[in-house]
């Protein structure tokens, strides 16, 4: 009874230590999954190959169009265009009160302001409407770009000559709307990570509110082309080191926290898998060594190395596919409540489980294979002697 007792604790155990195995497993493999999607889902720009140079002065701000004809003329360089933030930034969020609502109804928007090279220049799509222009010099006074999810916000079908007034002012009593007409609509971007939905933008063109100057390069010779850039904004402004970061750097950095989550996870996914083995080769070591003499019986009496090797076997698949079954609810509700943290996230597929079942399954029966083919492979008449 105390020999059946011990062995009942003993499956218990190695039986929970593949659920924590095959959670864990399961776990990282939906994290990297999550990772992947958020680097790869389309974001509504080009955030490759982009150099992102902070603009120090006024005087650089003034001089932007003949800075960026010098840029755009350096062998390499695709576009140059200026804005207030960088995707990866924060935006400012601003009450606005568009056409139609009332200002107890305003709506909270990111604010950007642009030049007219920057659209084109980040790969944002026009989706009706126009871009800035300087043929329109009412522009910075008089224009604004929204993007579309402001435009199904408002329940705008043709947003374009709609207004949107903005209010300014430090106090209630200097507070003053400042209006302004729609003069484009821009397809969705993200302007932050995929934690959060995209919000109703709220894009200018006021050409005294631009801090950074973001570069298009082509995806080849980027050191040289690095270079180049760097030679000619040191002519532009000598008394400053050439301080730049790539976008795409920037951009990816908000999903660091889960870079570090998958990699300790794949560290603790390993350990556990080692432990769960070794406490399974235990296991086998002890079941055939307390069935010698029934495996040197049944070689007797016909049973084949395979019989042998699948009657020593099936009874730790049936704890790693009982593992499995255990681990399967518990860890996609873990995940799904985890995956919550994204506006936009991937779906829980069955094959992630599925996998994993075959790879737990797998190893299981690496791990006890060589005691089973060494029990099979015993000489009958030394088993049938043995103790």
């Amino acid at each position: 009874t105390a020999g059946s007792g011990h062995s009942r604790f003993r499956r218990i155990l190695v039986t929970a230590q593949f659920v924590i195995s095959v959670a864990l497993i399961i776990g990282t493999g939906i994290i990297i999954s999550q990772v992947r999607f958020m680097k790869n889902t389309d974001i509504g720009f080009d955030k490759e190959n982009i150099i992102v140079l902070p603009i120090m002065d006024s005087t650089i701000r003034d001089s932007l169009d003949s800075i960026k004809a010098r840029l755009n003329a350096v062998p390499g360089v695709v576009a140059a265009g200026a804005s207030s933030i960088v995707p990866g930034g924060d935006a400012d969020v601003s009450p606005m009160v568009p056409e139609g609502f009332t200002p107890e109804q305003s709506v909270p928007m990111e604010r950007i302001n642009v030049d007219s090279d920057f659209i084109p220049a980040m790969g944002i799509k026009i989706a009706k409407g126009r871009n800035f222009s300087r043929e329109f010099g009412t522009d910075p006074d008089q224009a604004v770009i929204i993007n579309e999810t402001a435009a199904r916000a408002f329940g705008w079908e043709n947003p374009v000559g709609k207004t949107i007034q903005r209010p300014t002012g430090s106090t209630p009593g200097d507070l003053q709307l400042v209006t302004k007409t729609v003069v484009g609509v821009v397809e969705d971007f993200h302007v932050k990570s995929l934690h959060q939905a995209v919000a109703p933008a709220y894009i200018s063109n006021i050409p005294t509110y631009l801090n950074m100057l973001s570069i298009k390069i082509q995806g080849h010779d980027t050191a040289d082309i690095l270079d180049r850039v760097r030679r000619t904004w040191k002519s532009i402004d000598p008394a400053r080191p050439f301080d730049y970061f790539f976008l795409e750097d920037t951009f990816d950095a908000q999903y660091r926290a889960e870079d570090k989550l998958s990699g300790i996870l794949i560290s603790f996914s390993v350990f556990a898998v080692f432990v769960a083995c070794l406490g399974l080769f235990g296991m086998a070591s002890f079941a055939t060594e307390r069935r010698t003499r029934e495996i040197g019986i049944r070689k007797v009496l016909g049973a084949s190395v395979s019989n042998v090797v699948v009657m020593l076997t099936k009874d730790f698949v049936k704890l790693v596919v009982l593992a499995n079954l255990i681990a399967w609810p518990l860890v996609y509700f873990i995940m799904n409540n985890w995956l919550r943290n994204f506006a936009y996230r991937t779906q829980i597929g069955i094959g992630i489980f599925v996998a994993t079942a075959l790879i737990s399954i797998s190893i299981a029966l690496f791990t006890v294979s060589y005691q089973s083919i060494r029990a099979a492979l015993t000489d009958p008449a030394r088993a049938v002697m043995y103790e």
